[in-house]
């Protein structure tokens, strides 16, 4: 979770504007974001990237109520690599 805290200030976001609402640790490709992903080749390239990799989802949320904005971030489990980024719309 600490590497995700790190990854979300790189990517230009406030941590201080944002809240982690969720973090889940994986070992399926298939998860809350995967399964309702809609955005097709993107969808078949992360779900090839978590394939036979135990990882965290960890997603924040903004503070501050809003119409999208949330973000989450697919860590490797063992390497705590970054392997994708989430960004709701």
């Amino acid at each position: 979770i600490a590497r995700a805290n790190i990854e979300l200030v790189s990517a230009g976001y406030s941590a201080s504007e944002y809240e982690l609402v969720s973090a889940g640790l994986y070992r399926t490709p298939w998860n809350e974001i995967t399964k309702d992903y809609s955005h097709g080749d993107s969808r078949s390239s992360l779900v090839s990237k978590l394939k036979g990799k135990e990882y965290w989802f960890v997603l924040f949320l903004p503070k501050k109520i809003q119409l999208g904005g949330d973000v989450g971030f697919f860590i490797d489990a063992r390497g705590e690599q970054l392997i994708w980024t989430y960004r709701g719309k």
